[in-house]
């Protein structure tokens, strides 16, 4: 796929001629870049590893990479992800052929990926190991001074502080007061930088404080939140919020949607109604791949509830979606000044900004046959479900439980 290319996560087979079909059934291409999976890798964990990436690589998804240096770093190291079912496959692979090849790869479990694994107190590691193939082959290459991990830069020079020292062998014993102390004697220096600048970007997006998350990574790093990197390691703090390297400023989740362009003129959208039963939270999407990939999950507990309206190709409102991190449902608005609220609102900074889901129309232009969407809210169940159905919001109407906060937009009939 070209670098210019919106991605579509299809997952595409490898020819009979390719060398390597030996090791690998299938692949994905984000923006040139390749993330090949074994047979025993379910599908729906490379689609998700897929949309990490390229969150990562284009983080207001816009469907352009947000850097094109480091997309095209990427590809000129010939670097990619490779996706194994766990690590007892991944030891009967043989590496030479890649690398005699002049591959570089990042590799990745299949159970160690966890699709909403925060939600269930589990990290997916997707974040990391995707995060590593971008950090070595794309950002420390592309700006070498702040982000190097083999040459001095302002990445080493801030781990070695929160380190305590500059240690190019695994020490016994980091100093007291060290913050970053990383043990796996296997690692060489310019590995320790690449882990230090994954728990930094991580931690200040919001990845590493869901519940249980700090105790459990005490060991080798203590500034689990955004808070405490500013407080602590202003060097790591201000590498990471530097407007000039332009860094991704929302945590990826898995969900990737190409934001709508203003003005840009697409065919009405089918949008669908999810539930999950084991959360008893709602999520609404027109993206055929999202759907596709969560109720595709086993065990997830994700039911297509089926048609809920037709988002106009013309209407004259955007329906912003939010993912609600830790609480793991999203929410909806198509008001713009809400929009704004919450975007610059510290107290809801785990409000993450997704983009623009769909289409909708304001009060002003709603045809006579618009369907009104209705916003209800659970205070018991901390969620928000729109309702379309006459039926369904009698009954919600009559349950105390429910509050409805009026008409959210309006949208075709069905």
């Amino acid at each position: 796929m070209p670098i210019d290319s919106t991605p579509n996560f299809d997952i595409l087979a490898l020819s009979a001629d390719d060398p390597l079909s030996s090791s690998f059934s299938k692949y994905t291409d984000v923006f040139g870049v390749r993330t090949y999976a074994t047979q025993g890798v379910a599908n729906s964990k490379l689609i998700h590893a897929s949309k990490i990436l390229a969150e990562y690589l284009d983080n207001d998804e816009n469907g352009i990479a947000d850097n094109r240096q480091v997309v095209q770093s990427i590809i000129n190291n010939n670097a990619s992800m490779a996706m194994f079912r766990n690590e007892s496959e991944q030891n009967t692979f043989d590496f030479d052929q890649m690398l005699d090849g002049g591959m570089r790869i990042q590799n990745l479990f299949d159970d160690e990926t966890h699709i909403n694994g925060s939600a269930n107190g589990l990290f997916d590691a997707s974040l990391e190991e995707v995060l590593h193939l971008i950090t070595d082959y794309g950002y420390a290459q592309v700006f070498p001074s702040a982000l190097s991990v083999t040459e001095t830069s302002e990445l080493t020079t801030a781990m070695d502080i929160a380190r305590g020292g500059t240690f190019t062998v695994i020490p016994e014993q980091y100093p007291s007061g060290a913050w970053y102390t990383y043990y796996d004697e296997t690692s060489d220096y310019s590995t320790q930088a690449t882990e230090y600048f994954y728990w930094g970007l991580t931690s200040y997006l919001g990845g590493q404080q869901f519940a249980g998350r700090k105790e459990s990574i005490q060991d080798e790093w203590t500034l689990n939140t955004k808070e405490l990197i500013q407080s602590t390691d202003t060097l790591l703090f201000n590498i990471i919020s530097s407007e000039e390297l332009g860094l991704p400023a929302i945590l990826p989740n898995g969900v990737y949607n190409v934001n709508q362009v203003e003005g840009d003129e697409t065919s009405n959208s089918s949008v669908y109604r999810l539930f999950n039963s084991s959360t008893s939270k709602h999520l609404f999407s027109s993206n055929q791949s999202e759907i596709d990939s969560l109720t595709g999950q086993a065990n997830a507990g994700w039911v297509n509830e089926g048609l809920a309206y037709i988002s106009p190709s013309t209407g004259s409102a955007n329906v912003h979606r939010f993912y609600i991190k830790g609480e793991n449902r999203h929410f909806y608005t198509a008001s713009e000044s809400e929009k704004d609220n919450i975007i610059n609102n510290e107290k809801l900074s785990h409000f993450a900004y997704e983009g623009v889901a769909y289409k909708a129309y304001e009060s002003k232009d709603a045809p006579e046959n618009a369907v009104q969407v209705i916003r209800y809210y659970n205070s018991s169940l901390n969620t928000h479900l729109y309702s379309t159905s006459s039926n369904e919001q009698n009954i919600l109407d009559q349950d105390l439980l429910w509050n409805n906060e009026g008409i959210a937009w309006y949208s075709d009939n069905l």
